[in-house]
């Protein structure tokens, strides 16, 4: 029945009255059982489809009962990524549609889904760098919507969750998630997204100026330049990435603006800890360093991003 009704309201261009109680109703037996039935395969995958499409249908109407469902279903999950995948994907399509909107659904259903993502990909961390079984292709496709949910929630204005309460102590393991995915899953796609959300947190948390986005949290820039920065690098002398390629020449190009970001909100922080350890840890000797530090400070982005593959090369 529950697939029917799903079938039904995709013919349901204007809801009247009559459809939006029918929905509703199902939906709210559909969550009861769900609740109270032994973990069931089927059940769950119908729940998740008929939930996507109430998102659609009733919009903003679900907003209350889509973050109990969620948690019902990562707890009932068992460690199952394809589970949590599919949860995290409902998440990313509340935030696509409604944007700053979604912070209802983002901040009830946040504490459970960044603990359960996160003890998934931390027990199973060896297999996101191979796709040799069904169950690494699974928790590789896992990561890629974590990464797209941390990216939504960091660009969307929705971020003050990340750090409100209780939240504030996932913040440093989610971040070095996605600091991990920069190398970990060696594709240039997965990459160019962990880059892009390192980039946008360093504008939120790691400036010292009190207009910053966010307003700086204690600690977080030296943590973030530390492993972020590294990680960058690490990946700028990776054999999978070619800057001969558009895609990876797009990569360095997210790389370059990363560096600029770091050095924007940081005043002297990131070039010192570039000049005194990272680069000359690479092999870069100090005529290298300067070259680099100026190109980064210089009026143009592309031109950075030709000195760092200039000198990426070298080094390899």
């Amino acid at each position: 029945r529950l697939e029917c009704v799903g079938w039904l309201s995709k013919g349901c261009i204007r809801l009247t009255g009559d459809d939006e109680a029918l929905f509703y109703r199902v939906l709210n037996v559909a969550v009861r059982t769900l609740r109270r039935a032994p973990p069931h395969e089927r059940l769950r995958s119908c729940t998740i489809v008929y939930l996507h499409r109430m998102i659609d249908c009733l919009g903003k109407g679900t907003f209350g009962i889509v973050p109990s469902v969620l948690a019902e279903m990562l707890r009932g999950a068992g460690g199952d990524a394809k589970v949590a995948s599919d949860v995290v994907t409902l998440v990313n399509q509340t935030i696509s549609r409604f944007k700053e909107d979604s912070v209802e659904v983002v901040a009830g259903a946040y504490e459970v889904v960044v603990t359960g993502v996160l003890t998934l990909l931390d027990a199973n961390k060896l297999l996101l760098s191979t796709q040799a079984s069904q169950e690494a292709r699974e928790l590789r496709d896992l990561y890629k919507v974590w990464v797209q949910f941390v990216h939504g929630v960091a660009h969307l204005g929705l971020a003050r969750v990340c750090v409100d309460g209780a939240n504030a102590a996932s913040l440093r393991p989610l971040v070095s998630s996605v600091i991990e995915g920069i190398g970990l899953i060696a594709e240039v796609s997965a990459a160019k997204s962990c880059v892009q959300v390192v980039s946008r947190l360093a504008s939120l948390w790691a400036s010292d100026s009190p207009a910053a986005a966010g307003g700086a949290v204690p600690g977080f820039r030296d943590f973030l330049f530390e492993a972020a920065g590294r990680a960058v690098l690490q990946a700028c002398v990776a054999e999978w990435v070619n800057p001969k390629d558009a895609q990876g020449l797009q990569l360095y190009g997210e790389f370059a603006a990363c560096q600029r970001a770091f050095d924007k909100v940081s005043s002297e922080a990131w070039a010192s800890l570039l000049s005194a350890r990272l680069l000359p840890a690479m092999g870069f000797d100090d005529r290298m360093v300067a070259e680099y530090v100026g190109a980064m400070r210089g009026d143009s982005e592309k031109a950075f991003r030709d000195v760092l593959i200039r000198h990426m090369s070298m080094v390899r």
